[in-house]
């Protein structure tokens, strides 16, 4: 059985040889949301009995809105106009707002942005970095030390609005929990 679901630009498309197909937006022709099937309970059923399932029970029982929200929210502590927070979310459509260091998994992908304004007068969205290490400082305070280009960084959790990359995988079980959400 096949299906298809929508995150954001993007389709994923199970295939006959059970493997996923990744789609552009500007790849579709002629198809519109409402022709995409649902779900099965049984489709459901395999997804969450998956040797990969969530581990972060930061993301258990949300949809890719309530992500969406999530992170929406977590910007406006920050009281930024909303055409920054706008352009800030387009960039974070793949990733989930952390507000407990615990939900950090060591190896993934994370931006930040920090709470305090920069030199020009404001909020940045951090391009980002892989996580390598989770400490705390002599202060303790948790202090992550992330890699990018060949460049090591050490991040303060408490100075800054931390963004950690969905895994396909993630990303496919919260479309599941979007359709539990939406039949019930």
């Amino acid at each position: 059985m096949n299906f298809e679901k929508r995150i954001k630009n993007e389709i994923f498309v199970e295939t006959s040889n059970m493997s996923v197909k990744k789609i552009k937006k500007n790849e579709i022709k002629n198809v519109s949301v409402d022709e995409f099937p649902l779900f099965s309970e049984k489709e459901i059923e395999e997804i969450f009995k998956s040797e990969k399932r969530i581990e972060n029970e930061n993301m258990e029982n949300k949809s890719l809105n309530d992500i969406f929200e999530k992170n929406s929210n977590a910007l406006k502590t920050l009281n930024m106009d909303q055409e920054t927070i706008k352009k800030i979310q387009e960039k974070l459509v793949d990733y989930i707002f952390i507000e407990n260091p615990k939900y950090i998994k060591i190896g993934k992908y994370i931006r930040w942005v920090k709470k305090s304004i920069n030199s020009s007068g404001q909020y940045k969205l951090n391009s980002g970095a892989s996580v390598l290490k989770i400490t705390t400082n002599i202060n303790n305070e948790i202090v992550l030390t992330c890699k990018t280009n060949n460049i090591f960084l050490k991040i303060k959790f408490d100075d800054c609005l931390i963004f950690q990359k969905l895994s396909f995988d993630e990303k496919l079980i919260l479309c599941a929990f979007e359709h539990v959400k939406n039949i019930s």
